[in-house]
């Protein structure tokens, strides 16, 4: 339902639970801290920090627009 672009740039990698998780909205992540955020007080996920691996090249801005739309900033 989001039309985003199929490209490297845009991808995440989640376990199958995590994903279905950050599709609904109730993960996150705070892209100026770096760090991924959990709406259902998953304690274990809350402030995690977000790890990028250096030839990933994940774009932020797709991270910023998803939180937008659920309202999370």
């Amino acid at each position: 339902p989001f039309n985003g672009p199929d490209h490297l740039s845009n991808l995440l990698l989640f376990c199958p639970n995590h994903h279905k998780c950050f599709d609904r909205g109730g993960i996150w992540i705070d892209a100026n801290r770096h760090q991924l955020r959990s709406a259902i007080n998953d304690v274990s996920f809350d402030r995690r920090a977000l790890n990028i691996h250096e030839r990933h090249e994940f774009d932020l801005q797709y991270a910023e627009w998803h939180a937008r739309y659920f309202r999370h900033i």
